[in-house]
C-alpha cells in the first residue's frame, strides 16, 4: 500500500470519526470527541491532514452540551503541538478572535497559577 493510499484511508477514517459530532447521543459525540483528540495528541500532523476539522470543532463549540470541554481540549492540544500562529492560519476570520482568547486566558491561568 502506497503512502497516498494509506493518507487516503487514514482521511477516511477521520472523516467518518468526525461523522459522529453530530447527531449523535452525547456518549457517542463524546467517545468520537475523545478519539480525534487522543489521534491530534499522537500526532499533530493529523490536523492538516483533514482542512475542515477546525471548522468543525469550531462550531461544536457553540452547543450547550458537556462535550464541549473535550472540544476545547483539541483545540489546546493542536495550538500546542502546532503553535498559535499556524493554527490561525487555519480558522476562519469569525472564530481568531475566540482562539486568541483561550490562548490568552491559558496563559493568565498558567501564571496566576505560579503566584500562588
Amino acid at each position: 500500500m502506497s503512502v497516498s493510499s494509506k493518507l487516503l484511508h487514514f482521511y477516511k477514517f477521520l472523516l467518518d470519526i468526525m461523522g459522529y459530532f453530530s447527531g449523535s447521543p452525547p456518549q457517542i459525540m463524546s467517545v468520537a470527541i475523545a478519539a480525534i483528540s487522543l489521534l491530534i495528541y499522537k500526532d499533530a500532523d493529523l490536523y492538516f491532514l483533514v482542512p475542515d476539522l477546525m471548522p468543525t470543532v469550531l462550531f461544536l463549540l457553540q452547543s450547550k452540551a458537556n462535550e464541549v470541554i473535550k472540544v476545547r481540549s483539541i483545540l489546546e492540544i493542536v495550538i500546542r503541538k502546532c503553535s498559535i500562529d499556524l493554527v490561525l492560519l487555519h480558522v476562519p476570520d469569525e472564530y481568531k478572535g475566540f482562539i486568541k482568547m483561550i490562548t490568552e486566558w491559558k496563559y493568565w491561568f498558567v501564571e496566576l497559577a505560579q503566584v500562588m
